[in-house]
């Protein structure tokens, strides 16, 4: 079964090891600084930043923080691949190269003007109907924008959220988990493995 892993990105970014804030990436702020460049925001284009590609990072590698829960879980399911929704990029693949940001997608409205610069739903469709399943690990925000703009039924998702979304997403056709643990948790983590290793026997 071919699925996809989709999450939100994370304020928190992986360098060395460590996990950071954007602004204490070592020697990024200062070199924009000098360079009269603000760090990296929700809108504009990466030209400006052309001389800073040494920053850059393959998306999965990019984000710590809650989103490494789901890049574990990618990592455990075989032929599973990932997609993040960047709050300055839109809906981008594992290897893409991305700089550094600072863009917090935290309500509705913010999902909307994500939507209008990025257009990460028309993306979102083509994963749909070029994998067998989605694995959506997003919060509440993003999840209520899909029901509101989804056009179709969300049969082949598997929704891991509140309960409180359940019977809108169901109706849907999605199937849906019990959120446990920052963005997915051990016990889901093993349904999610179970569930797609299971494919149409499993429901989804």
């Amino acid at each position: 079964m071919k699925a996809l892993c989709v999450s939100n990105d994370s304020r928190m970014f992986k360098v060395d090891g460590k996990d950071l804030p954007v602004d204490r990436i070592p020697g990024f702020e200062e070199r924009l600084e000098s360079a009269g460049l603000p760090i990296p925001g929700c809108g504009g284009d990466d030209l400006a930043y052309s001389a800073f590609d040494r920053f850059r990072m393959p998306a999965t590698e990019m984000f710590g923080g809650r989103f490494t829960e789901v890049r574990n879980l990618a990592s455990a399911i075989s032929g599973a691949g990932m997609a993040i929704i960047s709050g300055r990029y839109g809906l981008v693949g594992e290897e893409d190269l991305l700089l550094p940001y600072r863009c917090y997608v935290e309500s509705r409205q913010d999902v909307e003007l994500l939507q209008q610069r990025t257009g990460f739903m028309e993306s979102l469709r083509q994963q749909h109907a070029h994998n067998d399943v989605l694995l959506l690990f997003l919060p509440r925000a993003y999840l209520e924008h899909l029901l509101t703009h989804w056009q179709g039924s969300m049969d082949r998702m598997l929704v891991v959220t509140s309960p409180r979304l359940f019977p809108e997403l169901e109706a849907r056709g999605a199937t849906c988990l019990p959120r446990r643990g920052p963005r997915v948790g051990s016990a889901n983590a093993e349904a999610v493995r179970r569930m797609v290793n299971g494919g149409a026997d499993a429901g989804i």
